[in-house]
């Protein structure tokens, strides 16, 4: 195989996992809470350019929008700056030198260990619900007409949509 004719099977792959990953999420959930990441920024970083190109997060946010609008699946923004890293699910302290390359870090309120990844997803959660368009939080019908599915698909369930996640089956975290 010629080296462009590699570079062009592994750009389908990666194309197929996204419309596969986001033709899930929308179908499944009736909602889904995605941070407003500003991805042009983080592509001029020469230490994260080739990760995030890779990722296609750019890619991913269109197309949950225009799936989202085609299944019924509301889609809610976090904000550019919404802490959900730094804000630890369980007690709220908030740690202000938490950085990009630390990926657990132990809460100085509680003492708990935090997975950098688990806890922002949960923190995501609990903003979705709370300016879900229901105003209530509650779940509502999922696009395929099944009762409730709502931001996670059953209690303990939480979806990843968080920059940094490291792989596409993590996109379910069960806690």
């Amino acid at each position: 195989m010629t080296y462009s004719r590699e570079h062009y099977h592994i750009a389908n792959i990666r194309r197929d996992v996204l419309h596969k990953a986001t033709t899930l999420l929308a179908k499944t959930k009736s909602a889904v809470v995605l941070e407003d990441l500003n991805v042009a920024g983080m592509l001029k970083n020469h230490h994260l350019a080739l990760a995030i190109a890779d990722v296609g997060l750019g890619e991913f946010q269109r197309q949950m929008a225009y799936k989202g609008t085609w299944y019924g699946c509301e889609q809610i923004k976090a904000p550019r700056f919404f802490p959900s890293s730094q804000v630890h699910a369980d007690c709220g302290y908030r740690n202000h030198d938490l950085k990009l390359s630390d990926r657990t870090w132990t809460c100085d309120g509680c003492g708990q260990a935090v997975l950098r990844d688990s806890n922002a997803a949960v923190n995501l959660e609990h903003f979705g619900r709370t300016v879900s368009s229901t105003g209530t939080g509650a779940r509502v019908p999922n696009a395929c007409g099944e009762g409730g599915s709502g931001l996670a698909a059953t209690p303990g369930e939480t979806v990843l949509a968080e920059a940094g996640t490291e792989r596409m089956e993590g996109l379910v975290l069960k806690w």
